[in-house]
């Protein structure tokens, strides 16, 4: 994978070259609204990261319930545990 610093933002650009020499190219050109990240985009993402690497569900609502809630914390000492009972999860899928 190499960098390249003229290619726009939000317009990437995959390129690879096979063995016979042919070249296969793919661009994005949906530009940057495709990148908006919502609260539902996100905990879907959350939910499916979750589920790809072998993390409970549950795990994966705590997590997002925590979040959802942060403003409404006096301290986020309650975050922080979900945050670490998450971690413990991840180590031992790992």
């Amino acid at each position: 994978m190499i960098a390249d610093p003229s290619c726009e933002r939000y317009k990437p650009v995959i390129s690879v070259t096979l063995a016979d020499g042919r070249k296969l190219e793919w661009t994005d050109s949906s530009g940057a609204g495709s990148y908006d990240l919502t609260w539902d985009i996100a905990t879907d993402m959350t939910r499916q990261f979750f589920a790809e690497v072998g993390i409970a569900a549950t795990h994966a609502t705590a997590l997002i319930e925590a979040v959802a809630n942060v403003d409404s914390l006096d301290n986020i000492s309650p975050l922080l545990e979900v945050s670490a009972e998450v971690a413990r999860a991840v180590l031992k899928a790992a």
